[in-house]
């Protein structure tokens, strides 16, 4: 770790290491899923399950409960870790905690304020008099349980920070395994669903609270988060490189999870089926690419704070380079097999549109290659430029879908989604990255680029 030869060693070990897990506890988390579907659907009924899964596609707008605190303390460890600075690193620490302290007890007690004044049955639209009766204490389970994890879960952020992201993926595989050894025993019991919710929900949570207690309790006890080393400094540095990361997060989601409303407004709820299934199929490629990109985030704050810089643009260009070709292989292998997939699938109940699967297979790799890129940029701090490439993108993304789904159907959504992200995004980043990466890296180690 005294040269740069051997601190590029370290961090493609730990990334390597981090990546692995991270494959592991994805397959696990998805096999589980799908073990624990079909038993629940069977013993809840279709309202019931109905019912978990409404509850459960709340996690998508509460994923923002933390407004983008998470991202800037896992930016803040990965700088001040590559500075060696241990006081700095205790108050990251410490104050990232405090902070998303405040944000789970601000969650947990305004849903208990409104809890009793909402009709909860109504509002999810159940019949039978069970999920109506169940509805209010399930919403109230799910949300409890997030607010408890919304500080628990910031181990995974210092651990990826410090790139040690290999240890917060086995706590989460241990998780998911426990989530359903307690819904098969839960359903074997015949619990009620806020019971059966609550097996799944507490089960990051436990596992969380047990990575922290073995974490700072026995494997870097130096760095346990202390009210003494909380830093009203190092708190506003996180709110306001949170809060743009926060921003970055809203932009981004409003231009990629809004297709299935714009699909559902213009050409009806049915049209969203054959989207939606050529969707997830091919977004499995860059969901994959990203076990391994991801760790480089904190690896190239780190190198960038250790004035490494050889090794963050040798790094930089591999991996674009790596993903673009790996993506655009397993696109092309996905394009040519997706009908006999669907048809295994859904037992070719849907026959989408070969214009549609085309267009998807072209902006896996675009999001792959965009999603490398990213990794630097946020390493490097850069989050301000990607917040106006990623403003404009997403109105003229929203606009293009609108008039696209309007003029030539279901098909267009994607391609114009590749059209105005190759003009929005990949133009910009092309006249303008050049510029940042030598700037970057020109700055004296350990004064990280802000911009």
């Amino acid at each position: 770790m005294s040269t740069p030869e051997g601190r590029a060693q370290e961090r493609q070990r730990r990334a390597a290491l981090t990546g692995v897990a991270a494959v592991l506890a994805r397959i696990v988390s998805v096999s589980t899923g799908l073990v624990m579907i079909p038993a629940t659907l069977r013993y809840l009924g279709a309202e019931r399950f109905g019912l978990w899964m409404t509850i459960n596609s709340v996690l998508g707008v509460l994923s923002f409960a933390d407004f983008g605190i998470g991202n800037g303390l896992m930016n803040s460890i990965a700088d001040v870790h590559g500075r060696q600075d241990q006081d700095a690193l205790r108050q990251a620490i410490s104050s990232g905690l405090a902070m998303l302290s405040v944000v789970g007890l601000t969650i947990a007690t305004g849903f208990v304020a409104v809890y009793p004044h909402i009709a909860w049955a109504r509002l999810f639209n159940v019949k039978t008099a069970i999920a109506a009766h169940e509805a209010g204490p399930a919403l109230l389970v799910f949300v409890l349980c997030f607010a408890l994890n919304v500080p628990l879960g910031a181990m995974q952020r210092i651990q990826l920070g410090l790139q040690q992201g290999y240890y917060a993926n086995l706590w989460q595989l241990g998780g998911s395994l426990c989530a359903l050894g307690g819904v098969l025993v839960g359903v074997q019991l015949r619990l009620a669903l806020p019971w059966l919710i609550l097996t799944v929900s507490a089960a990051p949570v436990a596992a969380a609270a047990g990575n922290g207690f073995l974490f700072f309790g026995f494997l870097h006890r130096d760095l346990r988060p202390s009210q003494h080393h909380v830093s009203f400094a190092a708190a506003r540095q996180l709110a306001r490189i949170g809060g743009l990361f926060f921003f970055l997060q809203v932009v981004v989601a409003a231009a990629f999870y809004s297709d299935s409303f714009i699909i559902a407004h213009v050409l009806g709820a049915a049209a969203v089926a054959d989207y939606a299934v050529v969707q997830r199929m091919f977004m499995m490629i860059p969901l994959c690419l990203a076990m391994f990109t991801g760790p480089l985030w904190p690896a190239y704050g780190e190198a960038i704070a250790k004035g490494d810089f050889p090794w963050v643009k040798t790094t930089l260009r591999n991996s674009l380079l790596a993903t673009a070709v790996i993506a655009a292989a397993m696109s092309l292998v996905m394009f040519r097999s997706a009908n006999f997939i669907i048809k295994v699938w859904v037992h070719g109940l849907l026959h989408p549109a070969a214009a549609l699967l085309a267009g998807f297979a072209v902006w896996a790799v675009f999001e792959t290659s965009g999603s490398a890129l990213a990794m630097f940029l946020n390493g490097a701090a850069i989050i301000k430029f990607q917040v106006i490439v990623a403003s404009i993108f997403g109105a003229a993304c929203v606009s293009a879908k609108l008039y696209g789904a309007r003029r030539y159907g279901v098909a267009a959504i994607p391609w114009a989604t590749v059209l105005t992200y190759f003009l929005c995004h990949v133009i910009p980043c092309i006249l303008f990255v050049p510029g940042i990466i030598h700037r970057v890296c020109r700055s004296p180690a350990g004064d990280t680029a802000k911009g």
